[in-house]
């Protein structure tokens, strides 16, 4: 939130973490910049993708499947990534635990 354009490099976004696997809602309230929402199953695996999000409203996004982690990126980065459902996310390390968030 209050984050300009120019906080967020293309490179990078937010990880929502959930400790229970359910359909999660954002809003974009405070929010000054369009994003990508990526929902992710318990396995890394998209489940689906709300794309160019607009900034400064209350409207509820969410995808009717059940995830446990969300990705936040800038509008348009799903797409020009090829991210969709289906899609498997690789990263180095490991993520927290759900349960310990």
């Amino acid at each position: 939130m209050f984050r300009r354009a120019e906080g967020l490099p293309r490179d990078q976004g937010m990880l929502f973490i959930f400790p229970k696997i359910e359909v999660q809602r954002f809003w974009m309230r405070n929010t000054l910049i369009p994003l990508d929402m990526i929902f992710l199953d318990r396995n890394l695996t998209v489940v689906g993708v709300v794309a160019d999000v607009p900034p400064l409203n209350e409207v509820a996004r969410y995808i009717d499947e059940p995830s446990q982690y969300v990705v936040e990126l800038n509008a348009g980065v799903a797409a020009t990534s090829g991210i969709k459902a289906g899609s498997k996310l690789q990263m180095d390390g490991t993520l927290p635990r759900p349960e310990d968030c």
